[in-house]
């Protein structure tokens, strides 16, 4: 190993330790080098009340939950998800052994081939398809997926939008048999889990919409959140084939396979997702985002509309659940608000 530079040895022996500590932790999970994270969770309650929030849980490794629940709510509250949704179509690819990540799933109908990869990462090229797929009572939400345009080639723009996860059940139900294999298979994920979701949109012929639709409880979501960190804190199988959910694409590095990444925390412009969605970025502006410079950049998010959001800190052994109305509630607050005072 390299020895470290004179002006780092000459801090001490305390310094070289942390610097090694960091050198050490997994690639991709390394927390912001030298800095101290405490926990304010009557901040984050405030704040999370005063933008709509109906329940917050703050779980770390080695203490008790720390939980807020507003009048009417408990941990088996039925609560519509929306876009946390494709986070759990995006683990069920994943656990599965068979499309793989690189299997191109579409190239039908004179199509360039689309790899599975591509669809989770929402770089398709695939128009987003938002109207004509999230219209009430439609016939066949995959067929309707399947007959949007390209818009560009595989790989090379981020759209967020439906379509992509849309297609995603075509992917895994190609042939449209019965029973429909995607809908087991996300049903079947979660079951292991040990949850069983309350309720699901479908279309008319009992499709399940897999970029939004899912209808869980806080306790089902922070069940979800304590597997992803146990994926992010562990090396071996079976938790590796989860791995590729939390990288980047040269499109958009601050978005993995269904999740939100705070990678380029520290001189990045923290945005709330929901307003950089609507923003028409440009890649190099997605290269400079991060949720908060306040908090760990290890730190991933699962994101659903109205402030619905799911944050993993793998290095902090920490997941939050945060749940609410629509509201004026943003990512860089919230954090800087769960951050902001001494440990609690």
């Amino acid at each position: 190993m390299r020895k470290p530079p004179r002006c780092l040895a000459r801090k001490g022996r305390r310094h070289s330790i942390k610097l090694l500590a960091i050198l050490l932790m997994p690639a991709g999970w390394a927390s912001s080098p030298g800095a101290d994270f405490h926990f304010n969770p009557e901040g984050a309650a405030r704040y999370s009340r005063n933008t709509g929030g109906t329940v917050l849980i703050v779980s770390r490794a080695g203490k008790p939950d720390a939980t807020f629940y507003e009048p009417g709510y408990h941990p088996r509250s039925p609560v519509p998800v929306f876009s946390i949704t494709k986070t759990l179509t995006a683990l069920t690819c994943m656990s599965l052994h068979h499309p793989s990540l690189e299997t191109a799933v579409l190239a039908a109908g004179g199509r360039v081939p689309i790899t599975l990869r591509q669809l989770l990462s929402q770089t398709s090229g695939i128009s987003t398809g938002y109207e004509k797929l999230y219209k009430k009572n439609l016939p066949d939400v995959r067929k309707a997926a399947a007959s949007l345009p390209e818009e560009s080639p595989p790989g090379v723009h981020f759209a967020y939008g439906p379509s992509h996860y849309e297609l995603v059940g075509k992917a895994l139900n190609p042939s449209d048999a019965s029973p429909d294999s995607a809908r087991q298979s996300l049903t079947g994920f979660l079951n292991k889990l040990g949850i069983h979701p309350l309720d699901w949109r479908t279309d008319r012929r009992g499709h399940i919409y897999l970029s939004a639709g899912a209808i869980l409880t806080p306790e089902d979501l922070l069940k979800i959140g304590r597997f992803v960190l146990a994926c992010g804190k562990g090396s071996g199988a079976p938790n590796a084939k989860f791995k590729p959910a939390f990288s980047g694409t040269p499109a958009n590095p601050a978005y993995g396979l269904g999740f939100w990444l705070n990678k380029a925390a520290g001189n990045a412009r923290a945005r709330d997702v929901e307003d950089a969605i609507g923003a028409h970025l440009t890649r190099e502006d997605w290269s400079r985002m991060s949720l908060s410079n306040l908090a760990p950049r290890d730190l991933v998010c699962m994101a659903g509309s109205g402030g619905q959001r799911v944050y993993v800190i793998p290095s902090l052994g920490a997941v939050i659940v945060r749940l609410g109305h629509p509201s004026k509630f943003k990512d860089p607050a919230f954090l800087q608000a769960l951050f902001s005072s001494k440990e609690q």
